[in-house]
C-alpha cells in the first residue's frame, strides 16, 4: 500500500529502497524485543547454546567462502541451494527427500534465529550474508504460482499435505525473528528485503486460506502454530493484506483457545510435552496482541494462564520433562513456565531459575493479571479430572519425590490410548520411567516400562489384543481403545498425600 503513512515519509529511488528505509525507521508495530535490547539478549544466552550456534554459523561462513555445503542431516539441515522446480507439481518445499523429518527440519528454519544471534554477536557482514543467502536459496527453490496471491483462485487446493501448512507457519515465525535480530545488517539490502516482503505476503495468504480448511474444528496443535505463523506474517502494516490476515489469525486464536484448552487447563491432546509447547504457542500471539492493542477477549488470557498449573506438574523436580506419550525427556530450564508466569504475574514455586529459551528473547512483556479471587497457589498434589492426570510431589525442591500418573483420556496421536501409566521419582532419583514407543511407530502395539538402570526393559503386553481390524489408511484416527482403564480413583488429602489408582484391562 504505497499510500500508507509510513511509506509516504520514506526515502528511496524505488519501492524496494522505500520499504527498507521505512521499516528500519519505524516498524509500525511492537515486536517481542526492541532493537536496543539485542546486546542484553546476547549476554543472556547460555554458553552451551552459544558454542553450538557459533559452530553452525562457521559451517555457513565457510560455505559462503567457497567450501562445499556440509552434508545434509538433522544437525545441519541447511537448504542445499536452488533446485529445479517442477511446474507440473507445485510443492512448497526446497527439497523432497524421503526422510520426512529432515524435510520438515529444513523447511521450518527453527535453527535460524539461534544462528542469527551468533551472527549478530560476531558483527561481520559475511556472517549475516550467510544467513540471508540461505533464505535466498529457499526462495529461489520454491517459486510460488502467481494465482496463490490471488484470493479468488482458491490457493488451498494446491497444498493439502498435512505438514506443509505447519512448515510454512514455522518458517514465517522464524524468518521474522531472524529479520528483527539482523535488522541493521549491511547484508540486508533493499532488493533482498523486498523479496522477503513478497514471500511473507505469500505465506500470509497461504496460511489464511489453507489452514482453516484443513482443521475446521481448530482442535490440533498444527492449527495453533499455523495461527502464530499467520500473525507473524501479517506484521508489516503497509502490506495490503496485513489487516485481514491479522483478523483471521486472532479469530483462529480464539477458536483454538475455546476448542483446545480443557476446563482444568490441560491441552486437549493430553500429552505433557505438547501441552508445554502449546502453552507457549498460545502465549506468544497473546503477547503480540497485548503489545499492539489488538482486541482479544479477556477470557482468552485467563484460560491460557490456567495452563501453567499442569505445565509446572509436567516437569519432574530435577527440571526434566516427564516422559509420557509422544515426547522425550528434556531439561530446558523451565523456560516455558517462566514465560507464562511472567506474562500472568504469577510467582513460580521453583527457585533459582535462570533465563532460558524464549525468556531471553521476550523483553517487551505486557502485564496480564488474574481476575480477583483466583488462587495463585500451586498445590503439591493435583487431580486434573478433564485431562485425566494425577500428579503429586513432596515439595518443589529438586530433591523431592514425585509421581506423575495418567489415569484416562486419549487425546490423539501424541498421547497414549486409555491405559494406566506413570513416572516415579524418589528423593530426586528416577525409579520408574514410563517409556512408550513413538506414536508414529506403531504406538498401539507395545508399551514398555524401564525399571531403573539395573533392570531389564519390562514389556507389559501387546496392546493390539483387543484391536478391531480396520483399514489403517482410512480409519487410523478412529482406532478403538485397545486397553481399557476403569474404576479410576483419585483422592487428595491436603498435607497428607494422594491416592490414585485404576483398573487396567489389556
Amino acid at each position: 500500500d504505497t499510500k500508507h503513512p509510513l511509506l509516504q515519509i520514506s526515502r528511496g529511488s524505488n519501492l524496494s529502497e522505500k520499504l527498507l528505509f521505512a521499516w528500519r525507521r519505524e516498524q509500525g508495530y511492537i515486536y517481542f524485543f526492541d532493537r536496543e535490547h539485542l546486546p542484553g539478549i546476547l549476554s543472556q544466552i547460555p554458553e552451551s547454546e552459544q558454542e553450538y550456534y557459533d559452530k553452525q554459523l562457521q559451517f555457513l561462513i565457510d560455505w559462503v567462502r567457497g567450501k562445499p555445503m556440509p552434508e545434509h542431516d538433522k544437525s545441519k539441515p541447511f537448504p542445499q541451494g536452488p533446485i529445479p522446480f517442477k511446474k507440473s507439481q507445485p510443492f512448497w518445499y526446497c527439497n523432497q527427500e524421503t526422510n520426512q523429518e529432515l524435510v520438515c527440519w529444513t523447511n521450518r528454519f527453527a535453527w535460524l534465529p539461534g544462528i542469527a544471534l551468533a551472527a549478530c554477536r560476531r558483527k561481520e557482514k559475511i556472517a549475516s550474508e550467510a544467513i540471508f543467502r540461505l533464505i535466498d536459496n529457499w526462495i529461489a527453490s520454491c517459486p510460488v504460482p502467481v494465482r496463490l496471491i490471488e484470493w479468488k483462485e482458491r490457493p488451498w487446493k494446491y497444498w493439502y499435505h498435512p505438514w506443509a501448512p505447519l512448515n510454512t507457519a514455522l518458517r514465517a515465525t522464524n524468518w521474522m525473528m531472524t529479520l528483527h535480530i539482523l535488522w541493521d545488517s549491511p547484508a540486508l539490502n533493499p532488493e533482498r528485503f523486498a523479496r522477503l516482503v513478497l514471500c511473507f505476503r505469500q505465506h500470509l495468504i497461504y496460511l489464511a486460506c489453507v489452514s482453516p480448511r484443513l482443521d475446521k474444528g481448530a482442535k490440533g496443535n498444527h492449527f495453533l502454530m499455523e495461527m502464530e505463523g499467520l500473525l507473524n506474517a501479517s506484521l508489516f502494516p503497509w502490506m495490503q493484506e496485513s489487516h485481514r490476515g491479522r483478523e483471521i489469525a486472532l479469530s483462529n486464536l480464539v477458536r483454538c483457545v475455546n476448542n483446545q484448552i480443557l476446563p482444568d487447563g490441560v491441552h486437549i491432546e493430553r500429552a505433557p510435552g505438547y501441552h508445554r509447547g502449546c502453552a507457549v504457542w498460545f502465549a506468544m500471539p497473546l503477547i503480540l496482541a497485548r503489545l499492539n492493542k489488538w482486541e482479544v477477549p479477556e477470557e482468552v488470557y485467563y484460560r491460557v494462564a490456567k495452563m501453567l498449573y499442569f505445565s509446572l506438574q509436567c516437569v519432574a523436580p530435577d527440571g526434566t520433562e516427564t516422559k509420557s506419550g509422544d515426547n522425550s525427556a528434556c531439561r530446558d530450564g523451565w523456560h516455558r513456565e517462566q514465560l507464562l508466569a511472567r506474562l500472568t504475574c504469577q510467582k513460580l514455586p521453583v527457585s533459582g531459575l535462570k533465563p532460558a529459551g524464549l525468556v531471553c528473547l521476550v523483553k517487551n512483556l505486557p502485564v496480564i493479571t488474574y481476575r480477583r479471587g483466583t488462587s495463585q497457589v500451586f498445590p503439591l498434589a493435583t487431580h486434573f479430572k478433564y485431562g485425566g492426570f494425577a500428579v503429586a510431589r513432596s515439595s518443589w525442591k529438586n530433591k523431592a519425590s514425585y509421581i506423575f500418573m495418567k489415569l484416562n483420556g486419549y487425546g490423539g496421536g501424541h498421547s497414549h490410548a486409555d491405559f494406566l501409566s506413570f513416572n516415579f521419582v524418589w528423593k530426586g532419583h528416577l525409579v520408574i520411567d514410563e517409556r512408550g514407543m513413538w506414536s508414529y511407530d506403531d504406538d498401539w502395539k507395545a508399551i514398555s516400562c524401564r525399571l531403573a538402570c539395573s533392570h531389564n526393559v519390562l514389556l507389559l503386553g501387546r496392546r493390539d489384543m483387543f484391536e478391531q481390524k480396520l483399514d489403517e489408511m482410512r480409519n487410523w484416527a478412529r482406532r478403538p481403545p485397545i486397553v481399557k482403564v476403569t474404576e479410576v480413583v483419585c483422592n487428595i488429602k491436603e498435607g497428607k498425600g494422594m491416592i490414585a489408582a485404576g483398573k487396567v484391562r489389556w
